[in-house]
């Protein structure tokens, strides 16, 4: 593999790794767990990753989220969530993801075993 420059930062889920390279997303690793990065391959303002059992989310530029890897533990991400520009952080379980949005709600996708789906009396 040829050296890569520019790194910002690099994560890992169970049997794969992704890097930010200059806002680039790169990926390697086991395929099943989130080393087939074709479908963000595009993106070129990426500034964080985030790692589930085998799949990722980055956060771009400008608060909008990308998703890639294993459907069942993450990559699942709604349509509607993929028009939002105000993410700020996201945190993930081992098969989901929770994204907190800058009005302070909270956004879940991802395996409902792991917490995909938010239990309404958690919010009261």
């Amino acid at each position: 593999m040829k050296a890569l420059t520019g790194i910002t930062t690099c994560c890992a889920s169970r049997r794969a790794f992704a890097i930010i390279a200059n806002g680039r997303i790169k990926a390697w690793g086991d395929s099943d767990y989130g080393s087939n990065a074709q479908s963000v391959s595009g993106v070129t303002n990426a500034s964080r990753l985030i790692a589930t059992e085998s799949a990722y989310t980055a956060i771009l530029s400008g608060g909008k989220i990308v998703c890639w890897g294993n459907s069942t533990y993450g990559n699942d991400l709604p349509e509607s969530y993929k028009v939002l520009t105000d993410i700020i952080d996201v945190k993930s379980t081992y098969g989901a993801f929770a994204a907190l949005r800058a009005n302070g709600s909270v956004i879940t996708w991802g395996n409902s075993n792991y917490g995909g789906i938010v239990c309404p009396s958690v919010l009261v």
